[in-house]
């Protein structure tokens, strides 16, 4: 059994509702995972964060909007609230753009398909499988 293979199952023992059910059924071979694999990973939570940020800092600019049309005495306070909230969520597209335009082929770990059979929380053994991501220190991941 592989490092990797080996890490995957200790991480599934670990997590597993029943650990003792464990079967490993298939592995697949190991492949390189690069820094630019992980960067595409965060990129849709990125966009996703930015696009529910859109939300609220429409909410704020009408706030702010309306207080300065108003003559409130705290416009300008939420001008500046709306004014950092919009840099923020700025910061969050620029920083998904940098990531996907980022081409670092530096291998961070090995991706690897396991289908492997346990019992689920309701005590039935099931066939599953997933993609797990070792990393060189040892962390595993699902994706």
């Amino acid at each position: 059994m592989s490092a990797e293979q080996q890490a995957v199952t200790s991480f599934l023992k670990k997590n597993a509702n029943d650990p003792e059910s464990y079967e490993p059924v298939r592995w697949s071979k190991p492949l390189v995972w690069t820094q630019e694999d992980e960067n595409k990973l965060q990129v849709p939570a990125l966009l996703d964060s930015s696009r529910r940020m859109k939300e609220k800092e429409a909410l704020m600019y009408d706030l702010a909007k309306n207080a300065a049309e108003r003559g409130f005495p705290d416009a300008k306070k939420y001008s500046a609230e709306w004014e950092a909230f919009s840099n923020k969520r700025i910061a969050v597209l620029k920083a998904a753009k940098e990531l996907q335009e980022k081409k670092d082929t530096t291998a961070v770990g090995k991706i690897l398909i396991h289908a492997f059979r346990a019992k689920n929380k309701m005590g039935a053994l099931v066939l599953d499988s997933a993609q797990f991501v070792v990393f060189k220190n040892g962390q595993v991941k699902v994706i």
